[in-house]
């Protein structure tokens, strides 16, 4: 029995001196996934990119949720991340055009796409993504991109997209359901963001401002009176304009004013909200 103990005794401290002289293996940790960069205009297209990239991309927007988009100045907290920037998404602003030759002077290596390519544009109207029609061909344009940068994770791009896709179909079916039986068709908003919605789900946008521009008091006079006849007592409007002028008409049509953020950061929510509140003012 003493044998057998020294016996097992030398194999096993045998075993751990060869295992002491073996050479040392370095081991490989896994290999970090891509971020990618990528900066915006607005808050919808920022939703749209992390849908279809999720966690292998940083996402910037330029103008803030609340802001007016027509006059708005990127601040130079922004412009300095734009120097980390592998790729700008256009969505159609007046702006934007200057403001993507001051970020390529900070970022020349930025590449900058079109998101809005092939959609039809009206009226220089820019606010195309609130047509869950449009928000498809535009996230359409953004994977395409964004495979084009970083084909390596192709896989989880493509999957992404083909969920958010559905989603996007989802909600169309879901608003024209909802919307399709309204007794009332025509609504009131404070800024003309909601034609291509409008023409969407067939019904028609009275808008107070026109172009950008506030109306004149004549036509003042003619929304009221429209709103009188067909019955409207509720102004759309958007939190960053001033409420005086629209507090006065609402309060000519005996009505009230809704706050709807078109530049929302949550584009899904915002535009449930949205149905939900037309369905209401509307049936």
């Amino acid at each position: 029995m003493k044998l057998q103990r020294t016996i097992v005794t030398v194999s096993v401290l045998l075993s751990l001196f060869l295992i002491g002289c073996l050479p040392k293996q370095t081991v490989k940790s896994p290999k970090p996934e891509t971020q990618l960069n990528i900066s915006v205009s607005i808050g919808p297209q920022a939703y749209f990119v992390t849908k279809i990239t999720g966690k292998l991309a940083t996402v910037q927007s330029m103008i803030p949720s609340g802001a007016d988009a027509h006059t708005f100045e990127p601040q130079p907290d922004k412009t300095i991340e734009l120097s980390k920037t592998d790729i700008y998404f256009t969505i159609g602003l007046d702006q934007e055009k200057a403001w993507i030759e001051k970020f390529k002077s900070i970022n020349p290596k930025m590449a900058v796409s079109n998101s809005i390519n092939q959609v039809s544009i009206k009226n220089g109207d820019p606010h195309v993504w609130l047509s869950p029609k449009y928000a498809k061909i535009i996230s359409k344009n953004m994977y395409e991109s964004i495979v084009q940068l970083d084909p390596a994770n192709e896989e989880t791009y493509t999957q992404n997209y083909s969920v958010w896709v559905m989603e996007l179909d989802l909600l169309d079916q879901k608003i024209q359901k909802r919307l399709q039986n309204t007794k009332n068709k025509t609504f009131l908003v404070y800024h003309p963001a909601w034609s291509y919605f409008a023409d969407d789900y067939g019904l028609k946008m009275l808008s107070i401002e026109k172009e950008g521009k506030e109306p004149k008091p004549k036509e003042i006079a003619d929304i009221i009176q429209t709103a009188k006849e067909k019955n409207i007592h509720v102004l759309f409007y958007q939190p960053e304009k001033d409420q005086k002028l629209p507090q006065v008409i609402a309060n000519e049509i005996n009505g009230k004013i809704q706050t709807i953020d078109p530049l929302a950061s949550d584009w899904l929510i915002m535009m449930n909200t949205m149905t939900e509140m037309l369905y209401e003012v509307l049936r």
